[in-house]
């Protein structure tokens, strides 16, 4: 019965298995989504990936900061904290901005765009002195970029955002920004102190800092950590990991409303011994080769005094930023998420102190353009790198890193594999060249002039295209310091090769452009003017002046009755940016009478550019001036007061003064004295105005004379020939 009982045993083992095997068959046969195996391990593979926590992003943007601030003696120094930083991770000293203007750069690394591309290429959203041009937040709301900016992305990624410090220029509902789930934005009061914050962390609301308690980078430094710091509770809460995405931008080091509120009282008498290094471009010893625009007159010793003591506060405002460097990494270490963390650390753009004669950031030099960059984080090998980098670069950098994506084509790209030792990038070449232009009319010398450009950076040279038809080439190996304009050694096959790579680079814009740059209220003497912009090139501007109050039009040197096109003076012809400005008799134009013109400017393929149109007022009336101090044949002691009156009926915007040693036969042009005839302008409002000057003992000149707000200059200049004891 035993050996009887076994055979169905067998049997049934057999055709279980039978069954097995034909039952994997059919479903190894059938669709992967309709496999149930299959399915549970796309879970599982989903769940790990899920239990990589993706990494914390932190993004430190600083205003104004030069990388004189990061020397070696001065991190070693006065800041540890940053010096940790770069020894820790990557160290680039090749990265630009595009735009070397706070408004426009932050816009553009908001963006991952070419400022002609966002169209934000001032800070302010109207006005005489950015050649026509707007920007801040209202053309940033305009143009509908809250709702696609970097921090909209990295919130599309799933992180957590949060804002602190400075967004964007101009008025805005700081509670109300788009794109941050915490937000802590400083409006109005001092630049360091005393100031209002608008935040939605913890809660929203507005708040009053009373200096020197609240100083502001420490309460900026204060909310980050605080952020993190709760960012760190909810995950912990929850139970699911949410990295996020930290973007501060302190003010420091930008040059404060007042000395007194520029740095910590903690830090106010520190670093007695700081000052600024004297490289070769500091006060250059000649400027002859710079365009004309740009040359500025030889520091004083004043001047070089105070450049060192502005320097010094810099670097002490900085030491803020260190402290709050500092504090970001010791929390991160406590909460351990360091571990999983990329600090970035850059500025908006960087700073001339002096150098090349200049307290500037819009002109396309090296250090105007060039910020520090330098970026920890897992997987980052330590060292430096001198690829060149864009500042938008940042943007692809931060979304690859996130898993992210932008919604809209960028000018840019992730320097992500220069992260590993040694770099992806073939031959140590990341870029051959980037795009650096600006559009703000008013240079840090006190002119008026337009100072639009394209500049061409290369890896080791740069060659700028100005509106006004000035160039200039320079080759950063054989001179560091851009003392030597070489424009003119070049070929005409090499400027068409950087001409052509500027094209290149301008393309995607909404060219060709043309801009009016008048102010609002002109005298009968003010050329009608603007800026025309192409990616091909300006061939021609055409405008129409008519006269509002009599319908009429100028046409060609004379007023007619029908509506004709005036072609206008352009200075660079051909060029991708070009000034341009035409005359018009406004001789006949009543006082307080209007004019209204149109310009339009064509490219080489014979496409006209958008109309713009503006109204002006014409003021005929030039103002008066009397110079009371000091009179004819005195005998004053230095230093003396000069003071005047003036009369007009529109504000005055100033007096244009000359003074001359008649023993010497040589100028005051308001920081030395020199044989070139110069003047000096002293800026008023009022009829009433004066100015302190010094002198040696002699016999000395001084001629005057006023100037209104419509550009009117009075007739018959007031002199007073003196004697200094």
């Amino acid at each position: 019965m035993l050996e009887s009982a076994k055979i169905p045993r067998i049997c049934w083992a057999v055709c279980w298995l039978v069954f097995l095997s034909q039952l994997c068959e059919a479903q190894s046969s059938l669709p992967l989504d309709l496999s149930k195996s299959s399915r549970r391990k796309q879970q599982v593979d989903a769940e790990a990936d899920r239990s990589v926590p993706r990494p914390n992003i932190i993004l430190i943007n600083l205003d104004d900061a030069d990388v004189d601030l990061f020397a070696d003696d001065i991190l070693a120094g006065y800041l540890p904290n940053i010096r940790q930083l770069a020894s820790d991770g990557l160290r680039f000293t090749n990265c630009h901005v595009v735009t070397p203007l706070c408004g426009p750069s932050r816009t553009c690394l908001l963006r991952g765009q070419h400022a002609h591309r966002t169209g934000i290429k001032t800070n302010v959203a109207s006005g005489p002195m950015n050649n026509g041009y707007t920007g801040a937040y209202q053309k940033f709301k305009q143009l509908g970029y809250e709702q696609e900016h970097l921090g909209v992305w990295m919130q599309r990624a799933g992180y957590r955002t949060m804002m602190i410090g400075k967004y964007l220029h101009g008025r805005m509902n700081p509670i109300d920004v788009p794109g941050w789930d915490d937000l802590h934005i400083c409006f109005g009061g001092n630049y360091y102190a005393t100031s209002r914050y608008a935040t939605r962390f913890p809660k929203a609301e507005r708040r009053h800092a009373t200096a020197p308690t609240d100083y502001r980078t420490v309460v900026e430094t204060d909310e980050a950590v605080g952020m993190i710091e709760e960012q760190h509770r909810r995950n912990g809460e929850s139970g699911i990991v949410q990295p996020f995405f930290l973007y501060i931008a302190p003010l420091a080091p930008h040059k404060p409303a007042g000395k007194t509120q520029m740095v910590q009282r903690a830090y106010r008498e520190l670093g007695k011994e700081i000052r600024l290094q004297e490289t070769p471009d500091f006060n250059e010893a000649d400027v002859s080769d710079k365009p004309p625009h740009l040359r500025a007159p030889t520091l004083s010793a004043e001047s070089v005094k105070s450049m060192h003591e502005e320097f010094r506060l810099r670097v002490l405002a900085t030491k803020s930023v260190d402290d709050m460097v500092g504090r970001i990494r010791q929390v991160l270490e406590k909460t351990q998420l360091a571990q999983n963390t990329f600090i970035f650390f850059t500025s908006d753009h960087g700073y001339q102190l002096g150098h090349n004669r200049m307290i500037a950031k819009k002109v396309p030099y090296h250090r105007n353009t060039v910020v520090p960059m330098f970026v920890v984080g897992p997987g980052v090998v330590p060292g430096v790198a001198d690829h060149l980098l864009a500042h938008i670069d940042l943007v692809p950098t931060l979304l690859e890193l996130a898993g992210g994506s932008s919604s809209i084509e960028l000018d840019c790209k992730s320097w992500s594999s220069l992260f590993s030792n040694p770099p992806e990038s073939p031959d140590g070449l990341f870029r051959s060249n980037l795009l650096i232009q600006n559009w703000e009319a008013k240079s840090q010398l006190g002119s008026l002039i337009p100072a639009s450009y394209a500049s061409l950076r290369m890896p080791h040279e740069i060659f700028t295209q100005w509106s006004n038809g000035e160039r200039e080439y320079y080759d950063l190996t054989l001179d560091p310091y851009q003392l030597n304009n070489r424009f003119s050694d070049l070929s005409k096959e090499q400027v068409m090769e950087f001409e052509n790579r500027l094209r290149a680079l301008k393309r995607g814009s909404e060219l060709p452009l043309v801009t009016l740059d008048c102010p609002e209220l002109i005298s009968k003497n003010t050329p009608i003017s603007g800026v025309a912009e192409d990616d091909d090139s300006i061939v021609k501007v055409e405008v129409s002046v008519q006269d509002k109050t009599q319908g009429r039009y100028w046409a060609n040197g004379k007023w007619s009755t029908s509506q004709v096109w005036t072609e206008a003076e352009v200075a660079n012809p051909h060029g991708l940016i070009s000034d341009w400005q035409t005359q018009v008799d406004l001789t006949e134009i009543e006082n307080n009478g209007s004019i209204e013109v149109v310009a339009r400017s064509q490219n080489a393929e014979g496409g006209f550019s958008k109309s713009v149109m503006a109204q002006y007022s014409v003021d005929a009336i030039e103002p008066t001036m009397e110079v009371r101090v000091p009179e004819t044949g005195a005998e004053v002691e230095s230093p003396f007061i000069v003071f005047g009156v003036c009369d007009d009926n529109a504000e005055m915007r100033g007096v244009e003064l000359e003074l001359k040693d008649l023993n010497l036969n040589q100028y005051w042009n308001g920081a030395n004295w020199t044989k070139d005839k110069s003047t000096f302008f002293k800026r008023v409002r009022q009829e009433r105005w004066h100015v302190e000057l010094n002198a040696q003992a002699g016999s000395y000149r001084v001629t005057a004379k006023s100037l209104d707000r419509a550009g009117n200059y009075d007739a018959t200049p007031e002199v007073r020939e003196f004697k200094v004891k």
